[in-house]
């Protein structure tokens, strides 16, 4: 098995949007750091963004389409 190391450079903040069958938005966030409490206020911070943003534009498509 091998085994792949990354260097801290490699190791990047990343949010992947995932649209699903029926429309709907979901996401993947990575975040790296080494304090877990501020990760994780971030975690939420962008959570909530992201939940904001994509429900509205949800609702729009709804609204053209329907």
């Amino acid at each position: 098995m091998e085994v792949e190391h990354l260097s801290p450079k490699e190791e990047l903040n990343s949010i992947k949007l995932i649209r699903g069958q029926r429309g709907g938005y979901g996401w993947e966030v990575k975040l790296v750091g080494i304090n877990e409490n501020i990760i994780l206020k971030k975690l939420k911070l962008v959570d909530e963004e992201l939940k904001k943003t994509y429900t509205e534009l949800n609702q729009m498509e709804v609204k053209q389409n329907g």
